[in-house]
């Protein structure tokens, strides 16, 4: 799936994506972009692509699990 974010912030927005019980739903700074209810278990999340056209950056990575633990975290600073 690809996803535009027609938007060209001088400050980063966070930006959420979450699954749960097949339904995942992507946020940005808050607002609702998309959301989808799958009708099977994909499994786990193999890996990340970060595209952009023109300039883009990512600040701060985290995955958890539903109970809340974190499978990876990046914070790109180091």
């Amino acid at each position: 799936m690809v996803f535009r974010f027609l938007n060209q912030p001088s400050e980063p927005l966070p930006t959420q994506i979450r699954v749960e019980n097949r339904k995942a739903e992507i946020t940005l700074n808050g607002q609702r972009l998309f959301s989808e209810t799958f009708r099977e278990d994909f499994g786990n999340i193999m890996a990340l692509t970060y595209i952009f056209s023109g300039t883009g950056s990512i600040d701060h990575v985290k995955l958890t699990g539903i109970n809340g633990a974190v499978a990876f975290e990046d914070n790109f600073d180091q």
